[in-house]
């Protein structure tokens, strides 16, 4: 049966408070589980078994929501790392708004929305727009 549904049914009402609208978070989940064990058919009882099972799919979603968090916070990071590396270095960027391409040296990083950006004189360019960068030999040579 549909979470949805299941609410409707039972008349559970969705807290949103720290979860976005339509998720299921842990709060909600065990109120809904506790409704549906309160309302379930005394001829017709639901296995306790099927419960657990309810339960433990419950913390394994729980776990991987965990994971992808710490995983994003890792990817933001090296962000961050990959970013201040580039500074003092020469690089060609695109900026996909005007077609420009930029060139010239990173001279330090800023965030702008929590995304590093990479100032090149008076341009601010996304890491995820550099085409090229330079190595040392090219800046040598002019």
């Amino acid at each position: 049966m549909d979470v949805n549904a299941t609410q409707q049914l039972y008349g559970v009402e969705q807290s949103t408070q720290g979860t976005k609208r339509g998720e299921l978070g842990k709060d909600e989940f065990l109120q809904l589980l506790v409704t549906q064990m309160r309302y379930q058919d005394p001829l017709e009882p639901v296995k306790d078994t099927e419960y657990i099972a309810q339960l433990a799919q419950f913390n394994s979603l729980e776990q991987m929501q965990n994971l992808n968090k710490s995983i994003d916070g890792i990817h933001e990071w090296l962000q961050v790392v990959q970013s201040s590396s580039m500074i003092g270095k020469e690089i060609e960027a695109i900026d996909f708004a005007s077609g420009e391409v930029i060139k010239g040296t990173v001279t330090e990083v800023i965030f702008r929305d929590n995304q590093p950006q990479l100032v090149v004189g008076d341009n601010k360019v996304s890491p995820a727009d550099v085409l090229r960068i330079f190595g040392e030999e090219a800046q040598s040579d002019g």
